[in-house]
């Protein structure tokens, strides 16, 4: 192994940082210690790096091809009583992914059992983003066209909570 400075370690530390800011856990930690691991061998140059950061998106991308939405039951009637705009927030709060395109998310919830009318998918109307995302706030947003990906906003977990409390 290279004998390194302090400083060049720092250096590297941030660069793995930088190269896996975007990425969400357990990935962001397991692609961040493979990275540093590689500059510090001298084996990664800030191209190799990269490289091996689309290697770990492709996995990535590849382990979470179909959402999963895990319901209590104690709760299933509850939820399937309520009108969409309130059923998606607590849906989506039962997602095993923070951040999903709105297609993977009613993909996840049919896969549920819980039925979201079509007009909540942006090829049928865009209530989703028009209605939950701009107007109530309820969701941030990542991306534009078919590529954005959406997760609860902090306004949208309150909401959870409230409309979940009434369960208790």
């Amino acid at each position: 192994m290279p004998q390194l400075t302090k400083s060049q370690i720092h250096e590297f530390i941030e660069e793995a940082k930088n190269l896996v800011d975007d990425e969400e856990e357990p990935f962001k930690t397991a692609a961040f210690q493979v990275i540093l691991s590689r500059l510090i061998s001298g084996e990664g140059s800030s191209e190799s790096s990269s490289n091996t950061m689309v290697r770990v998106e492709a996995k990535q991308e590849e382990e979470q091809t179909i959402a999963k939405i895990s319901i209590a039951e104690n709760i299933v009637n509850y939820i399937s009583s309520l009108g969409d705009p309130d059923k998606i927030p607590i849906l989506w709060s039962m997602s095993d992914r923070e951040w999903m395109k709105i297609d993977d998310f009613l993909s996840a919830s049919a896969d549920a059992g819980m039925t979201i009318a079509k007009s909540w998918s942006p090829k049928q109307g865009g209530n989703f983003n028009n209605r939950l995302y701009r107007e109530k706030k309820l969701f941030v947003k990542k991306g534009e066209g078919k590529e954005a990906t959406y997760k609860l906003s902090a306004e949208g977990k309150q909401k959870v909570k409230e409309l979940l409390k009434s369960t208790e």
